[in-house]
């Protein structure tokens, strides 16, 4: 009896703190879920579920026959109308912002206020890569005509969504087949492994620890340049998809938050969040690489004589239009769309264009 007793004694604080844990989970799991991601308790959430209510009475995609962050259209395209075609990662999908109030959204509405009639169809995808977005273009693009196809984005990655070998720029690993799939040379995790990691406070300990430890260690202060190179063949091979498919390619200069003249004024918690992503090298190799990435994006223009809009120089370095080194705040979506809207209606002959294809 007593040492029955004794091992419910020594059980009693093991189970409190079971409880403890699990109630700081649910906690946690809800604000997950507010903020758009997907939790273990609460299940997926759904985009469209944070669409609802909207002033705007057309539907918003993505739907299941269209599979864009945009007012859902017919694949027909009506005559005398411009198709715009946005190639980026999360910073153009981004979830946790209303579908009307993200840069595509408010592209269309700018240039349709000057008078150009368009249908912005936004592609932009959390964790795309350039390869990924090419073939998402390869797959989707001649059901939907675009006429421009403009082309945001920060790392290569591969076709087959396998970046293992190269460091994204902007830390996001491209979705495909291949995304989470483990290199050879890591042990593949149990199953016990595996649900404990689906589990938030896993996630938001190892993320928020790890970055910090990685924060106090020496990193390397510069990205090879193999992986400018890269970058660069992988926006080639894009602009020769836009090109087969009869579209005028458009590039755009990267921006992010700070830029090397006011790295200094980072807040700790964006540079913890670039490292989350990221902790091969420092933040401030991270902002150099963005730097030779332009000077290469503003080269690659000039050769081959296509429309490049300077975001970088319009938008970067301006802390009031990011929300992280990378993710644009409301305010950032505008100036965003501006500055897009202005570059396409005064580089493009968009009149000229032909609607039909």
């Amino acid at each position: 009896m007593t040492d029955r007793t004794n091992s419910l004694s020594l059980l009693r604080p093991i189970a409190w703190s079971a409880l403890f844990l699990l109630a700081i989970e649910v906690g946690l799991e809800v604000r997950a879920y507010r903020r758009g991601y997907d939790t273990v308790f609460l299940g997926q959430q759904e985009v469209v579920a944070m669409q609802q209510d909207r002033r705007e009475p057309d539907q918003w995609g993505p739907t299941e026959e269209f599979p864009f962050r945009s007012l859902v259209r017919s694949p027909v395209k009506p005559p005398g109308v411009k198709r715009i075609w946005i190639a980026s990662a999360s910073q153009a999908e981004d979830p946790r912002m209303p579908p009307d109030l993200i840069f595509p959204s408010l592209l269309e509405k700018d240039l349709e206020e000057r008078g150009i009639q368009v249908q912005v169809l936004n592609a932009g995808k959390v964790g795309l890569a350039t390869a990924s977005m090419q073939s998402v273009l390869e797959l989707r693009g001649e059901t939907w005509q675009p006429d421009l196809v403009v082309l945001y984005a920060m790392q290569a990655g591969s076709p087959e969504g396998d970046n293992s070998a190269g460091r994204g720029i902007d830390g996001e690993g491209p979705v495909g087949p291949q995304a989470n799939m483990p290199r050879s040379d890591q042990k593949t995790p149990s199953r016990l492994d595996r649900v404990i990691e689906e589990f938030t406070l896993y996630t938001l300990v190892k993320t928020n620890l790890t970055s910090r430890i990685v924060a106090e260690k020496q990193l390397p202060d510069r990205v090879a340049d193999e992986e400018i190179d890269g970058f660069e063949a992988a926006v080639d091979s894009f602009v020769g998809t836009a090109e087969a498919m009869g579209a005028q390619p458009v590039l755009c200069t990267i921006a992010i938050s700070h830029e090397t003249e006011n790295l200094a004024e980072m807040p700790d918690d964006y540079r913890i969040n670039r490292l989350r992503f990221d902790p091969s090298v420092s933040v401030a190799a991270w902002v150099e690489s963005v730097d030779r990435l332009n000077d290469r994006l503003s080269s690659y223009a000039r050769q081959k004589d296509l429309p490049l809009v300077p975001l970088a120089e319009k938008v970067g370095g301006q802390p009031m239009y990011f929300r992280d080194p990378v993710h644009f705040t409301p305010a950032g979506h505008v100036a965003v769309a501006r500055v897009l809207a202005d570059s396409l209606a005064e580089q493009l002959p968009l009149n000229d264009l032909t609607a039909s294809r």
